[in-house]
């Protein structure tokens, strides 16, 4: 089954934020326990990997190749000799599995981490190198249909609802705050399609592709309606972009709503469980 792409993410973020930083200094401090849950042959046969493989070396570079490259790159570890892979033959699904049960693993271990690394070196409480990342892979999402191609890659578009779609994931921007929020993300490249009221025609339907491009310190939110495909409505928010659409939607239909709210990440499908 395919991971919802909040848990994909939150996958990406613990290993790039936590096992990961400051030169896999969480991975470093808790390398004994790791190899003594998971480099044991009971271990390796319930992963289906083969007798040869090693958590200082196996592990640590499948999580390196993951931080560098994201979980697409799975499909492409296969005899990888630059992640040390050489011989290696391990499915993707395999590897997936593997990376899920080594974040649960880490998971258990932060809060222990953090606070010898508060003791040791003054570490003020919510440093990012240990212990920031909230995550948990039991929860259970809304489960969503996602097919792959032969090499892993998704195969678009993703059905969500009867009136959404998701037309491309976009790229989880870390680096500029602007590009998230405590409930929200804002990718790159996030595409949508969302079957709603037209702003053009009273009583009518029409499709919005829905965007979010990269406006330098704050994400551009771009939408286009298919019966203006050349007058794209564009704001510096979701809800803003989302409200002026609304705004002529009541309009040519005779409302009378003097103010018009509306949910700019439920409108893009940011807010849908299956999508989160």
């Amino acid at each position: 089954m395919a991971l919802t792409y909040k848990v994909r993410v939150n996958l990406i973020k613990i290993i790039r934020k936590e096992i990961c930083a400051f030169n896999f200094r969480l991975w470093e401090q808790a390398l004994e326990s790791t190899k003594l849950r998971f480099d044991t042959e009971e271990s390796l046969k319930d992963s289906s990997l083969p007798t040869n493989w090693k958590v200082e070396v196996h592990d640590r570079n499948l999580l390196r190749a993951i931080s560098e490259n994201g979980l697409g790159f799975l499909g492409k570890l296969k005899d990888n000799r630059d992640y040390e892979f050489g011989g290696i033959m391990v499915k993707r699904k395999l590897l997936l599995r593997r990376v899920e049960k080594l974040c649960l693993h880490f998971k258990q271990l932060l809060p222990k981490f953090k606070r010898l690394n508060e003791k040791i070196n003054g570490m003020k409480s919510g440093d990012k190198s240990c212990g920031q990342t909230r995550i948990d892979l039991k929860k259970k999402f809304t489960k969503v249909n996602i097919e792959r191609d032969l090499e892993g890659n998704i195969i678009y578009p993703i059905v969500i609802t009867p009136t959404l779609q998701i037309l491309n994931l976009g790229i989880v921007e870390w680096e500029r705050q602007n590009y998230h929020s405590e409930k929200n993300l804002f990718p790159i490249g996030f595409k949508s399609l969302r079957k709603n009221t037209s702003m053009v025609h009273p009583n009518k339907q029409d499709e919005y592709i829905c965007e979010i491009l990269d406006g330098g310190q704050k994400p551009m939110f771009k939408v286009t309606c298919s019966s203006e495909p050349n007058k794209p409505i564009m704001s510096m928010s979701s809800s803003g972009v989302w409200i002026d659409i609304c705004k002529r939607i009541n309009d040519i239909n005779g409302g009378a709503r003097s103010k018009v709210t509306v949910s700019g990440p439920d409108r893009y499908g940011l807010a849908e469980p299956g999508v989160q």
